[in-house]
């Protein structure tokens, strides 16, 4: 008698070879076949409150280990609910396989239970999406879907499995499980366009290395791009989960890189997308007459938003490397010290300037200052910590400050604008680094999601929020009183409610209490440090609720004049 297996149990078989030890979840009727199968193949099931927690979750764990995420949704309403968290790992390039139930294919059309068009929900937020109609056929699609999710610029992909087909029995012989599906090799470049991209950076008097989101899944060998910056003395700049990657932000090298694009004559992009969170390349945070080499395993991101020099098909690490060789060919190891005292100059001029408006005045707390105060922990006691930014005006403040001294330790906004997933990143940025988690957010952005807190107390996971509290839409209140204040001022006299920027002051503090942790309320931004490490010793998950003042209050000071012009700017698309 032949050897028979179930649908779930061959896709736990094709997890557990893909190297997948954990997935993120909620569970439903329609895939819970998939839990039993997985436990049996050792992998890991982590249930979250929501699924849009559960696929940021899966972003976060990703990002953190470099390997695909995975997400298992029940039918209808649970593929549905991830779409917001597809389309920031679409934004991202995160790779995230996801798993979708579906309703029995011979009741589909029928106004059966869930019974939704979710394929077509998910062709707009994936790379590649694929429905399965026949069991034999999970295996296949499954391999498919990890070599999308991998290959040239990583990005979310979608499956979908109908509860009949997870589980209908087959033969063994039929479920087509091969051990190997997908290679692990990272592409190099053409040695034509290495050559000519060494020459440009030899020659180059001000050049600067730009880092982007993807190169996290392309960075061997990750030695040699910190040894190409500093063969050529080059400062180095990142985006996002990019910082960290391959400087510690305390090097030397990192710390010119703030403001070394305004007036850099070359550029090496290292596989970024080219958008809002680096500036979309273009002036003023990019020299007008820059010249850009620009490395990418996908050619078709090369040239996007900005005319390039140079185009390497390439992962970072790969093109890195044989740049370097190039490098040495052509020149001695060069010192650009006058470069980089200019440059560390000038970054301390801007911190200066925002250390006016942050210690400003005493009194309550200012937002900048609230973020300040989390840094200054974070220097001295949590280097060790995984951090994650949530909010408009939180998020951009602890972006800002925080420094990254390895791969991923910042996790947070993307060019893609989401706020409130925040927790569900925590969840996962724990699951993979095993490492403690800062959380910081704003009290409108925490209250999207906050119920996740109940998981950390569940697994007792050590997460610390920190919620800048100013009972606001505060970004988008600060937007509208510096753009045009004198519209803004006559409509909040009469009409504050409708202007919807306003919220309650809610103590997050006792929720904390009330689900388990620790939680306390803070007022006085001397007493911010002492409640984060009251927290730590509470040995429990923990809220520190801080009240922040108002962004529109009088006497406030900008964070940067650049941020200012950048909101009058924007605002002429309004005026």
């Amino acid at each position: 008698m032949k050897a028979k297996i179930g649908g779930s149990a061959i896709l736990a078989k094709c997890l557990k070879k893909e190297g997948v030890d954990t997935v993120f979840t909620l569970s439903g009727g329609h895939i819970m076949s998939m839990y039993y199968a997985c436990i049996d193949e050792g992998i890991k099931i982590v249930d979250c409150r929501s699924e849009a927690n559960a696929v940021i979750a899966a972003d976060a764990y990703a990002k953190v280990t470099g390997k695909p995420g995975v997400l298992m949704t029940t039918a209808g309403p649970g593929v549905t609910n991830t779409m917001t968290g597809m389309l920031e790992a679409m934004t991202g390039r995160t790779p995230i396989v996801h798993i979708g139930g579906a309703c029995p294919l011979v009741l589909q059309g029928t106004g059966d239970v869930q019974d939704v068009d979710n394929m077509s929900l998910m062709r707009a937020c994936t790379k590649w999406a694929k429905q399965v109609f026949a069991t034999e056929r999970i295996a296949d699609h499954l391999d498919d879907a990890f070599r999308h999710a991998m290959s040239g610029v990583q990005g979310p992909v979608y499956i979908e499995i109908a509860a009949d087909i997870l589980m209908d029995v087959i033969d063994e012989d039929l479920a087509d499980i091969v051990p190997k599906s997908r290679t692990a090799a990272i592409p190099y470049g053409d040695p034509e366009y290495v050559e000519a991209a060494a020459e440009l950076l030899v020659g180059a008097k001000r050049p600067v290395v730009v880092v982007g989101n993807s190169a996290r899944y392309s960075a061997e060998p990750q030695d040699a791009v910190r040894e190409l910056v500093e063969y050529l003395d080059m400062p180095l700049v990142a985006a996002t989960i990019g910082r960290g990657l391959f400087l510690d932000e305390d090097h030397t090298l990192a710390k010119a890189g703030l403001t070394a694009t305004l007036d850099a004559d070359v550029v090496l992009a290292l596989c970024t997308a080219n958008d809002t969170p680096l500036s979309k390349l273009k002036p003023p945070a990019y020299a007008a007459d820059a010249k850009f080499i620009m490395v990418s395993p996908d050619s078709r991101t090369i040239g996007f938003n900005r005319e390039v020099e140079i185009g390497i098909v390439a992962g970072a690490g790969p093109a890195a490397k044989q740049i370097l060789e190039a490098v040495k060919v052509l020149t001695p190891k060069i010192n650009r010290e006058d470069r980089i005292k200019e440059l560390l100059k000038r970054t301390s001029e801007v911190r200066e300037k925002e250390k006016e408006g942050i210690f400003s005045e005493a009194g309550m707390v200012r937002p900048g200052r609230c973020a300040a105060e989390v840094c200054k922990f974070l220097a001295e006691d949590g280097k060790d910590f995984t951090v994650v930014a949530d909010g408009g005006d939180s998020g951009c403040w602890i972006n800002r400050l925080a420094v990254a001294h390895r791969t991923a330790q910042i996790l947070g906004l993307i060019g893609n604008g989401s706020v409130g997933l925040a927790p569900g990143t925590a969840l996962g940025a724990w699951h993979g680094a095993k490492k403690p988690v800062l959380l910081y957010t704003g009290d409108g952005s925490f209250g999207y999601n906050f119920m996740e807190f109940s998981n950390y107390v569940k697994y007792n996971l050590p997460i610390i929020v920190v919620v800048a509290n100013d009972s606001a839409w505060g970004m988008v209140k600060g937007f509208e009183w510096i753009t045009r204040p004198n519209v803004y001022s006559s409509y909040e006299k009469d009409h504050a409610d409708s202007l919807a920027v306003d919220l309650p002051f809610v103590h997050y503090e006792k929720m904390a209490q009330i689900l388990g942790g620790y939680g306390e309320l803070v007022e006085v931004p001397d007493e911010i440090v002492p409640a984060i490490k009251r927290a730590i010793q509470s040995g429990k998950p923990a809220i520190i609720n801080v009240r922040v003042e108002d962004i529109t209050k009088d006497g406030y000071s900008l964070r940067t004049e650049t941020m200012s012009k950048g909101f009058k700017m924007f605002a002429k698309d309004y005026v």
